[in-house]
């Protein structure tokens, strides 16, 4: 399949797509400081939109020339990557559901103080879903440590804290096809492209 036929919606666009949108949409959140105390929301939030629309462009066009270049078809890979390659109906709706839930959390969070409770569920469920980047977080201390040069490697701490969202993300996307399949049994085979 050339480019031109992976300009139409599929399946195998799901894993590229998150795999960048969510560092990108990471470093927007990071870079706004939409949690910063004293700003105005009027203030940031024009530049927060637009910053996460060029993000969800960037990973959009990644994703269709990933998509091109591999040309992986779902048959052709081994059943347990099938849910992150070719992910079924049930598993976008929950992982579209989870993503919008933590947007939520993350905006109104910034805006108003929530309960102490709510907050507390939040990061059980946090944790949950960042496992991944939570270890890469925990390791990049430990070798910071380890090797006190590697602090100040600016870049090498990015990549690594893209590369554990990344990896959280792939994460949140398997669990909801978990998820799916445990709501709808069955929901774990795709149908259609």
């Amino acid at each position: 399949m050339g480019l031109p036929a992976s300009l139409r919606p599929r399946r195998t666009l799901a894993l590229p797509f998150v795999l960048v949108s969510f560092p990108l949409l990471w470093f927007v959140m990071r870079e706004a400081g939409i949690g910063a105390a004293g700003r105005p929301v009027t203030d940031v939030l024009p530049r927060v939109v637009a910053l996460a629309t060029v993000a969800l462009a960037v990973s959009g066009v990644v994703a269709i020339l990933v998509d091109a270049a591999l040309d992986i078809e779902s048959e052709s890979v081994p059943s347990w990557v099938r849910p992150l390659v070719s992910p079924s109906n049930g598993a976008l709706a929950t992982f579209t559901a989870v993503s919008l839930a933590l947007a939520v959390y993350i905006v109104a969070g910034s805006l108003v103080a929530l309960p102490g409770w709510f907050d507390a569920l939040a990061s059980a469920i946090g944790v949950v879903i960042g496992w991944p980047l939570l270890l890469v977080v925990l390791g990049t201390y430990a070798v910071g440590n380890a090797v006190p040069t590697l602090q100040d490697a600016f870049a090498i701490q990015v990549a690594l804290v893209a590369a554990g969202v990344a990896l959280s993300a792939a994460w949140m996307l398997l669990l909801s096809g978990w998820l799916a399949g445990l709501i709808v049994p069955g929901d774990a085979v795709r149908t259609g492209p």
